[in-house]
């Protein structure tokens, strides 16, 4: 009993004299708060302020609280200063503290302002490297609430995160773990991992090596709702790639989960993997070994990408699959409340600098209903200037786009030639059943100006033809054919005999349209026949819109051979647009004019030039072909 007395007397004793020494220590602080100013300052090597006071931080670790917290910034940095937080706690070594010295264990800062910078020659504003020796400024552990970090490069370009949580602690003398919860971009992330010097730097801590941009062993994984990455190596620094060798992998259920880091609308897909491993230098970086797997779609190659200006992007990738469907779906939904992916503007400055190649290669491209085989592209980018080639079915199909800016303006020029079999064409995993096949030949140049796609087209020049020979065409396929829908909508009124099963019978059709001002007029006609029918019309189209505005002369043929009359029999006048024509009948047995006015060049020539060569003794295919090739 008597023990037990003494031990809790002494106890007793202790306890008043640390109340009695911490009561003297918030004293003590306030009065001298210069001195800590004029201590950290020193040991920071640029201005500290503690601009509304000391006071002593009640809890089982002597700390203290520094109101009005004021780092400032070295003199070459360009902001006014490093941090500014509303308080700021500070977890001391009481015994250093009573020989003057400071011993700081553990930081914890809320409501902050941290501003960090990289100069051009690649300081950074927080490291204190060279910094009197005052203050050990090598803390164990750094909790920071509701602040916010701004990072600014060299080049002056600058980010900004809101952190609402992080904290960072060292374990195991040398590892410090990591946890986080972070806005970027207005995308709220989760952080967790862990970081190891890569070697062991004297004194230094694994904080200020990690501040001081030394070399990591790091592991991170961030997540965003279903999003999930994992980032993992040896990272040269946190603001710098050079020298870095990372692992990196991503998933999610959907490409759409995307959508906030690149700024446009990615589709719904099946769920996707990325990995890829990234190497850093001086000079650029390297994506090796990447490899990207959706459902049936797959793309692996490598990547480089400069870091510093005038050198080039360059990229080897290929494909055994790749089902670009849900992106083609995507481009005509609006985006956002608005704009469809061809009323979205094109910032010419977007790929001025960039210079770089693109060497694509896809054994299947899945395109709708459209499957294309052994497809290659190659791109290559001078200063903004972008040209395409893409080739498809043993170079059956050949495509070149020329994109560059002019002015305030992008000018697009588009070539395509095509000649094969429309059947060559279905993607038999989906369409097995549709027996659509006919020899299919164009010819299409085109060019434009404007801001967005829709103005690109809607000043466009150029000319269009297109063949087909004799065979079959279901709705599905006619759909994703130039003027296939309405060939197909006419064919279904005229010669409703020649539909089975929602295809139809065709001997021939031509399409030879003159474009300009954005109208496609098709001066020398548009010609269908079947086994039943003749057809022969002009008129014209809108690009950017879709807008039709159509008339067609019939001419019946009869039995196995054609009829002896030859005599008009109907004229089909077809309106709408493109994805959905309205075809009717007119009465009598004239062209029905009164059409849209932007239409009437086109409307105009029936009468004078296209209606008289058609009978039913004539090949109006025939007819159509002879013209173009008289042009």
């Amino acid at each position: 009993m008597k023990k037990t007395k003494i031990i809790f007397g002494f106890l007793g004793l202790l306890l008043l004299v640390t109340l009695a020494g911490a009561a003297y220590l918030a004293v003590y602080l306030d009065r001298h708060k210069g001195l800590l100013e004029s201590s950290f300052s020193k040991a920071l090597d640029r201005e500290v302020r503690i601009e509304d006071g000391v006071k002593l931080h009640w809890s089982l670790t002597p700390s203290i609280a520094l109101q009005g917290l004021w780092v400032g910034n070295p003199d070459w940095a360009k902001g006014e200063y490093l941090a500014r937080a509303e308080h700021a706690v500070l977890q001391l070594d009481l015994m250093q503290l009573l020989r003057r010295r400071l011993d700081v264990k553990q930081v914890t800062v809320h409501n902050a302002d941290i501003y960090f910078e990289t100069g051009v020659d690649g300081r950074h504003n927080w490291s204190f490297a060279g910094a009197g020796s005052a203050v050990d400024v090598d803390v164990e552990a750094l909790k920071v609430t509701d602040s916010r970090l701004r990072y600014r490069s060299p080049d002056a370009v600058g980010q900004s995160v809101e952190i609402s949580h992080l904290t960072l602690n060292v374990q195991a003398s040398e590892q410090l773990m990591l946890k986080a919860e972070i806005t970027y971009r207005d995308v709220p992330l989760s952080i967790s991992g862990t970081s190891k010097p890569l070697k062991s730097v004297g004194h230094v801590g694994p904080l200020s090596s990690l501040l001081a941009g030394q070399g990591q062993g790091i592991d991170l994984s961030v997540h965003h709702n279903d999003l999930k990455v994992r980032i993992h190596g040896a990272l040269a620094s946190f603001d710098q790639p050079l020298h870095s060798r990372l692992d990196l992998e991503a998933s999610a259920p959907s490409l759409s989960r995307l959508t906030p880091w690149f700024g446009v609308d990615m589709p719904e897909t099946p769920p996707f993997v990325i990995a890829a491993q990234v190497k850093g230098s001086e000079r650029r970086l390297q994506f090796k070994n990447l490899k990207l797997t959706s459902d049936k779609s797959d793309i692996n190659g490598e990547m480089s990408i400069p870091l510093v200006k005038g050198e080039r992007v360059e990229g080897t990738l290929e494909s055994r699959s790749l089902n670009l469907e849900p992106f083609l779906a995507l481009s005509d939904q609006p985006s956002g409340d608005t704009q469809t992916i061809l009323e979205r503007e094109l910032v010419p400055e977007a790929l001025q600098g960039l210079n770089g190649s693109l060497r694509l290669k896809v054994g299947d491209l899945y395109l709708v209903a459209v499957k294309l085989e052994q497809v290659s592209l190659e791109a290559e980018l001078d200063h903004g200037h972008l040209k395409l080639t893409i080739a498809a079915e043993n170079e059956r199909l050949t495509a070149g786009v020329d994109l560059k800016p002019v002015g305030t303006d992008w000018q697009l020029a588009l070539n395509h030639k095509g000649k094969l079999d429309i059947g060559d064409l279905i993607d038999r995993d989906k369409h097995g059943d549709d027996a659509s096949q006919a020899p299919l030949d164009v010819v299409m140049q085109l060019k434009g100006t404007g801001r967005s796609l829709s103005q690109m087209l809607g000043s466009a020049e150029g000319e269009f033809t297109m063949v087909l020979g004799a065979g079959r065409l279901s709705e599905k396929i006619s759909r994703h054919l130039p003027l296939g829908g309405v060939l197909y909508n006419v064919m279904n009124v005229v010669d409703p005999a020649s539909h089975k099963g929602r295809q139809a019978n065709l001997e021939c059709a031509v399409i030879q349209l003159d474009l300009a001002d954005g109208i496609a007029t098709s001066s020398k006609g548009l010609a269908l026949r079947t086994d039943q029918i003749n057809l022969l019309g002009g008129g014209a189209l809108k690009l950017h819109s879709g807008e039709i505005d159509l008339q067609f002369k019939t001419a019946q043929r009869k039995g196995l051979g054609v009829s002896i009359q030859g005599v008009a029999e109907r004229f089909i006048h077809v309106t709408g647009t493109l994805g959905n024509p309205s075809v009717g009948v007119n009465a009598g047995d004239a062209v029905a004019y009164g059409g849209a006015a932007w239409a009437t060049a086109g409307l105009s020539l029936l009468a004078d030039s296209i209606f008289t060569r058609l009978s039913a003794f004539s090949n109006p295919c025939e007819h159509v072909l002879k013209a173009v090739e008289k042009k």
